[in-house]
């Protein structure tokens, strides 16, 4: 979003409408409720393919995306709940991202926003390493309200009562 936002911005070469462009692309930077809620509306075949990925194969998997904490966070979180571990745990799980993200690579994403001509915002702070306890608990709340827990989402999006067996064998 923010290199399309800078790139049409540049084009118009008037500092005034790159600024007006960047506060604009600020603006409509979701919180991370709201985005894990997006990917769970519009994600459940992809985390039940993670989940079955998980259950079906026979040494360790790694399940990662670009930082490990939002797909990767929400997925594990699905995961870790439909097979039984307790909530605090998995929230607990998933607030250590942060501090696992501090350092290099978090510096280095923050630096690239920089060089893009974004400033650094609590929003943009989120987004990129943040990873507040109240964001999973707003996305298994919102699985729980909408689909009766993680083992049925799972399940709507194809995930099968045999692969779902497998996982809870495999992880307890």
């Amino acid at each position: 979003m923010a290199q399309e936002v800078l790139k049409s911005a540049s084009q118009a070469d008037d500092p005034e409408a790159t600024s007006r462009a960047i506060e604009t692309a600020l603006a409509q930077i979701p919180s991370l409720s709201d985005l894990y809620i997006s990917m769970l509306e519009h994600g459940a075949s992809a985390f039940a393919e993670t989940a079955r990925r998980v259950a079906v194969s026979e040494g360790a998997v790694l399940v990662h995306c670009t930082a490990g904490k939002d797909r990767t966070g929400v997925a594990i979180a699905l995961i870790l709940e439909a097979v039984g571990v307790e909530r605090a745990a998995i929230v607990d799980d998933y607030a250590a991202s942060e501090r696992n993200l501090a350092g290099p690579w978090t510096e280095r994403m923050f630096g690239m926003l920089q060089a893009m001509g974004l400033p650094r915002t609590p929003a943009l702070d989120d987004l990129v390493a943040a990873t507040p306890p109240a964001a999973i608990i707003t996305a298994l709340e919102w699985v729980d309200a909408h689909h009766g827990g993680a083992a049925h989402y799972l399940r709507s999006g194809g995930l099968t009562d045999a692969e779902l067996d497998a996982l809870r064998r495999r992880l307890t």
